[in-house]
């Protein structure tokens, strides 16, 4: 009866590789067996995996290429390392099959693929962002094409000030406190830096931000009352 052989353990060579041990018919331990056809990704992978962790980026690469096969894989290196050293090999005592983890991979790359990519290398709304500092003709740059120059922050600030319950809690200070709450808004840094810009004692910061925290659970208080008499 031919019983085919089966892994008993997986070690990695000192040179870095992947050293299969198979047991037949429970007789001991020995080498020289062929992978089967259907755990090739695994071994792959597995070596693709120590090559991340040690650097070797021609290995990762080659993963990249021929496993996964993704054109210039030195666009997705980051990527597929990051894929590469992930959870999935906690996964594989559940007997992931190589389609399974071939399956895997590829989300777990895309995945990586899309925190790495930088902002204004994506679209949003079938539309590509570019930076402000993006030349479009020579000496031109798309700042100087902008009519608005508020920043998005700026335009928050603006949209928050228009809420009523906002403008409610603001009308509760007097115009020193007002002058440093709107300096802490605008990105002055801390309260104590608020208040510096404001001319003021930077202890004055500090009183300003709990009067507003005291005016502000007032002001929900008073919106859940409201809310619940009607």
């Amino acid at each position: 009866m031919n019983i085919p052989p089966r892994p008993a353990r997986i070690e990695w060579s000192p040179e870095g590789g992947v050293c299969f041990w198979w047991e037949t018919m429970g007789l001991g331990f020995g080498q020289g067996v062929t992978l089967p056809a259907t755990r090739e990704t695994l071994l792959k992978a597995l070596v693709a995996r120590w090559a991340a962790i040690v650097g070797d980026h021609t290995t990762v690469d080659e993963f990249t290429r021929n496993v996964l096969r993704l054109r210039r894989p030195e666009q997705w290196r980051d990527a597929v390392t990051d894929a590469l050293l992930g959870d999935w090999v906690h996964r594989l005592g559940s007997y992931l099959s190589d389609p399974e983890l071939m399956q895997v991979l590829h989300e777990y790359t895309a995945a990586e693929h899309r925190r790495w990519q930088p902002l204004w290398e994506r679209k949003a709304k079938g539309g590509r962002v570019f930076l402000s500092s993006n030349v479009i003709a020579e000496g031109i740059s798309l700042e100087d094409c902008l009519t608005d120059h508020r920043t998005a922050e700026e335009a928050a600030l603006h949209s928050s000030l228009g809420n009523e319950s906002v403008r409610s809690v603001l009308r509760g200070l007097q115009p020193d406190e007002a002058t440093v709450a709107a300096y802490w808004a605008q990105g002055a840094g801390t309260w104590m830096e608020a208040a510096h810009m404001a001319g003021v004692a930077e202890a004055y910061g500090e009183r300003v931000r709990r009067k507003l925290r005291r005016l502000g659970a007032r002001q929900t208080e008073r919106a859940a009352v409201s809310g619940v008499s009607r």
